[in-house]
């Protein structure tokens, strides 16, 4: 049973029935309509969604820890089931640059700054950062 409904303050609240399933070492979505494969929306080449997912989660963990509801990286990946190395490189995100992450919810990132660029170790500086990945 799928529904739409418009709450008081102006969100929209989309109901699915659903379950995840692994098949094959790949995790699906099972929808009462259908199948929905997750894994490709964070294989697309084209586009930065898997840039904006991976920002969306670091962002969600860092609060989880900031607020004591995780208490570490493994905290995490083991809530989660998924590799405590992986929740770590995530995490970094955190620490880029402001104009670095705005540039990429504007959609005007540097053609070829893709998330595993990301996730490759930075500079601590932003202004470094934004030199080594932005070019300015």
């Amino acid at each position: 049973m799928t529904s739409i409904e418009t709450t008081d303050d102006g969100n929209i609240v989309v109901r699915i029935q659903m379950s995840l399933r692994n098949y094959s070492g790949r995790k699906k979505l099972i929808i009462v309509d259908g199948e929905f494969d997750a894994t490709k929306i964070m294989t697309q080449e084209d586009g930065d969604k898997p840039v904006l997912l991976s920002l969306a989660r670091a962002h969600h963990w860092k609060k989880l820890m900031d607020e004591g509801k995780c208490k570490s990286t493994f905290d995490i990946a083991y809530k989660l089931t998924i590799d405590p190395g992986y929740v770590r490189r995530l995490l970094s995100l955190n620490n880029l640059s402001p104009k670095i992450v705005r540039r990429f919810l504007d959609g005007t990132q540097p053609d070829g700054l893709s998330l595993s660029k990301l996730l490759e170790p930075q500079p601590y500086s932003w202004e470094e950062q934004e030199k080594k990945l932005l070019g300015c």
